[in-house]
């Protein structure tokens, strides 16, 4: 291999390693652990009521510690170590948010967190579930003083010897390439696909349902229940029983459903589901996805 054939290769490889230092960088920024995220949520509970009890400057102040609280946060490190993706842009409010607007947030951060604590509604928690409530029932769940123990640090967080590690990691990957490169291709420019997952948000009840049976195959359940739930929705939608809009909340198209008490019932129970996995990451397996499919698919039925 003739050395400017190795230098070419080192200018491509070093951005690479930097790059992935600041993945690392930028994922421990947007993580907290599963801990965390239930003491903000009741953080948020808390600040909610102050919110609605204020009026005035202390609104504002309440609204400003909840859009702190939850500025960022899009990935969640549970407590088996597992990263996953949250939506927490329903958390953070507009400085002009109106009454109304706050107890529908109430509500639903009341609902999350009494299920966390009660474990009421869903018949297939597992046991790891359950060790996890106690977990989090202890005495640090009710303490919430804005500084964490010595003996307890953010599992969300990635300590600096793990950072030291990735990073070590991702220079051996680098020169391995490099030498595979220099070896098995003789520096000669090749063309490099990249395949990067997007979120494919479906515009028909049909593809919803395509799209849904996809992650089902893949074993995929919670975005599987997305793909469904929003099935749902363009299904009224298409039927005019409803308006859909992704702008307008759960609770907005369940008002929609007023005249239609028998559809507002089935569709409560849908959302109600679909809340606590996306929203609350309620562990799923296959029964509870196929008890949410059976309710998706007697919705549509009723609506057809």
């Amino acid at each position: 291999m003739r050395y400017s054939q190795i230098r070419r290769l080192t200018y491509i490889m070093l951005p690479l390693a930097l790059l992935m230092q600041t993945a690392v960088a930028a994922q421990d920024n947007n993580t907290i652990g599963e801990t965390e995220f239930w003491l903000r949520m009741q953080q948020t509970s808390r600040l909610v009521q102050q919110a609605l009890s204020s009026g005035g400057s202390g609104t504002q102040e309440a609204i400003g510690q909840i859009n702190a609280l939850w500025e960022n946060v899009i990935l969640v490190q549970l407590e088996n170590g597992t990263i996953i993706h949250v939506d927490t842009t329903w958390l953070r409010l507009s400085p002009n948010v109106t009454g109304p607007q706050l107890e529908n947030l109430q509500a639903r951060v009341t609902a999350l967190v009494d299920f966390k604590t009660q474990h009421g509604g869903l018949p297939t928690q597992t046991e790891n579930w359950l060790n996890q409530l106690k977990q989090v029932l202890k005495d640090r769940r009710f303490r919430y003083d804005g500084q964490r123990s010595a003996s307890s640090p953010d599992s969300g967080r990635l300590s600096p010897i793990s950072q030291i590690i990735m990073i070590v990691i991702g220079v051996l990957v680098a020169a391995g390439l490099l030498l595979y490169l220099g070896w098995a291709l003789r520096i000669q420019p090749a063309a490099v696909s990249l395949a990067a997952d997007q979120d494919e948000t479906p515009t028909t009840s049909q593809a919803a349902v395509t799209l849904a049976e996809r992650s089902e195959a893949d074993q995929d359940y919670r975005a599987a229940i997305r793909y469904l739930y929003l099935a749902c929705l363009l299904e009224l939608d298409e039927h005019g029983t409803i308006h859909y809009n992704a702008s307008l909340t759960n609770q907005e198209h369940l008002d929609q459903l007023r005249g239609r008490p028998q559809i507002r019932q089935r569709m409560e129970s849908i959302v109600m589901v679909f809340d606590r996995v996306w929203y609350g990451f309620a562990p799923v397996d296959d029964g509870l996805y196929q008890g949410f499919r059976r309710d998706v698919e007697h919705l549509r039925h009723m609506t057809s």
